[in-house]
């Protein structure tokens, strides 16, 4: 049966051509871009046999191997493990894998007699590839040239570590804020904000507190139109001059209508494109009074242990409904006495394969963590917000004990007449 949805169609030619950002090729067509990202991580049931993959058992350890053979009737591969020798018959599209090594030769399939069927896969349709969209495909290109072709940065080395400067370390020192640092590269943002998570197709605004060099908030901002606000708030100096200067380069391309609207340089940018806004700070997230505006959160940063009581007034500041992706569990930090627990973990999150890929894990990712509020603000998140002191925790109710005399007499065997006591215990 045809679709009723219309096909999703590119956007005019500009003449300019569109980059991936992992491997710096060029592509004249968005449509040809997006196939060739998919393709990076596509596989088919046949071609998969003969590959190297590592894969995470009972989601605890990774372990590396060779695809040995493939059962169509079942749908599973046999993998044969390098280092225990072990073989086992996994169903790949539930597993939390990726391929080390693609086999160069014709792969072969068994059915359950064991007879093998040679074939050649390189036009067999894919099994699993990424749903990527044009939009994606577009704001990768994008935020390439924006950030000098440095997009897929990775490792310890990245140019938000080494940028890092004495006065940001005193500052956060000062502030009790923490730089350790990592990004969800784009492909880590795609999947966090697709429908199944964080949903931004459907939000209106997005904040992300600790944003770094501003990479995931001006993705958001280029790859979802619907976005009316962007926010980003950043510690580190150094790192918001990055962000700084890539969105004055967005607002010099000549393919988009982005411009500058606000700027005081090292404290604030703003940038507007139609009835969208992108604004980026210097600043502490733990400062962000309007974070109840927020549809989506990212909190993708490490926060010192000795500030979980201010960062829960933070956490509690946001509206019901607020989705939010963070680094930590938010079990471990919530500090609020007297208030319940207001957030609930999202369903497709709650595996621990649920993985994003990042500049510290590019093939393996990173298990980060999503939410969904289901409270509204209690008295903290309220007081947080009007930027007042935090009211003192309430006591938990205390239930009255009930003396031993209150209790209702228990009989375990048959009652004896007692000159003492009613019941006697036999």
């Amino acid at each position: 049966m045809a679709s009723s949805e219309k096909p999703e169609k590119p956007p005019p030619r500009t003449g300019t051509k569109f980059v991936c950002h992992e491997d710096g090729t060029e592509w004249a067509d968005l449509e040809g871009l997006r196939r060739h990202l998919r393709a990076k991580t596509a596989w088919s049931n046949a071609g998969l046999v003969g590959c190297r993959v590592s894969v995470l058992l009972e989601n605890r350890e990774w372990s590396e191997g060779l695809v040995a053979q493939y059962h169509r009737s079942s749908g599973k591969h046999c993998v044969e493990f390098r280092h225990s020798g072990a073989r086992r018959w996994l169903l790949m599209l539930r597993t939390a894998f990726y391929i080390v090594d693609r086999g160069t030769c014709d792969e072969e399939t068994k059915e359950p007699e064991g007879l093998p069927v040679l074939r050649n896969t390189r036009d067999e349709p894919w099994t699993f590839a990424e749903d990527l969209s044009l939009a994606f495909a577009k704001a990768q290109s994008v935020l390439h040239d924006c950030y000098g072709g440095r997009t897929q940065e990775t490792g310890h080395k990245t140019l938000g570590h080494v940028c890092v400067t004495d006065d940001d370390r005193r500052r956060a020192t000062e502030d009790r804020g923490s730089l350790l640092y990592g990004e969800l590269l784009p492909r880590g943002v795609h999947k966090a904000l697709d429908a199944r998570h964080l949903d931004a197709a459907r939000a209106s605004s997005v904040y992300d507190l600790g944003c770094g060099t501003g990479k995931v908030a001006l993705q958001a901002f280029l790859q979802f139109p619907n976005l009316k606000r962007v926010y980003g708030v950043e510690l580190s100096l150094a790192r918001f001059h990055v962000a700084e200067r890539a969105l004055l380069a967005l607002a010099a391309r000549d393919d988009c209508d982005a411009h500058v609207t606000r700027r005081e340089p090292g404290s604030s940018i703003e940038v507007t494109s139609g009835d969208q806004t992108l604004t980026i700070e210097h600043g502490n997230l733990m400062r962000t009074r309007d974070v109840g505006d927020a549809s989506i959160v990212m909190l993708e940063t490490e926060v010192p242990a000795d500030t979980f009581g201010e960062f829960s007034r933070l956490l509690d500041a946001c509206k019901e409904g607020c989705r939010l992706l963070t680094y930590l569990d938010l079990r471990r930090v919530w500090r609020l006495p007297g208030q319940p627990f207001p957030f609930r973990q999202l369903e497709a999150n709650r595996s621990f394969a649920d993985r994003y890929p990042t500049s510290w894990s590019v093939q393996r990712g990173h298990h980060l963590f999503l939410w969904v509020k289901v409270l509204k603000p209690g008295a903290a998140g309220l007081a947080f917000t009007r930027g007042i002191a935090a009211p003192p925790p309430s006591s938990p109710v205390k239930r009255r004990s009930r003396r031993r005399d209150d209790l209702p007499p228990l009989v375990f065997g048959k009652a004896k007449k007692s000159s003492n006591s009613t019941c006697a215990i036999s």
